[in-house]
């Protein structure tokens, strides 16, 4: 029998922005991610922590194939998504995502949890209306809320 691939895999991660000066003169390559290598399983998360500036955003960037890596790769589901046009590595997104650790930020108040919580499935064209409807109040309790949570801000 085969061994069961990870779900998600980066080799050799590193990723170089160019510091400028004050006049925007390009001075210096600096290394923020510098040969990160890691793999997740499926059901499992990965929870990135550290210093502002220490690379937890661009090392999520990289994994999530927002940014290229300079060198290295990402895998995902056996499939190298790392310089993956964004034509063939959009039908993917539905599959993965990062949730921000800030809710004042990553949640609108002005906005229904229903809405938030269907963002993805209407992001993705996923069913119908009241398809998602169903799906949202699935996920509400699923967690432990009633399905009228959805109505809440």
């Amino acid at each position: 029998m085969r061994p069961v691939e990870p779900l998600l895999m980066a080799e050799g991660l590193c990723r170089c922005y160019r510091r400028r000066d004050s006049f925007g003169r390009s001075k210096e390559h600096v290394r923020v991610v510098d040969g990160v290598s890691l793999q997740i399983e499926r059901k499992q998360s990965l929870g990135i922590a550290g210093r502002s500036g220490s690379g937890k955003s661009t090392l999520a960037r990289l994994l999530l194939a927002l940014e290229e890596p300079d060198e290295g790769v990402v895998r995902f589901d056996g499939t190298i998504i790392s310089g993956m046009p964004e034509k063939q590595i959009r039908p993917l997104r539905s599959r993965f995502q990062a949730v921000l650790q800030d809710p004042t930020t990553s949640l609108d108040p002005c906005l229904h949890v229903g809405t938030i919580v269907a963002e993805p499935l209407v992001a993705h064209s996923m069913g119908g209306a009241d398809e998602r409807r169903r799906r949202v109040a699935e996920v509400l309790r699923h967690v432990g809320l009633e399905a009228d949570a959805a109505d809440y801000y």
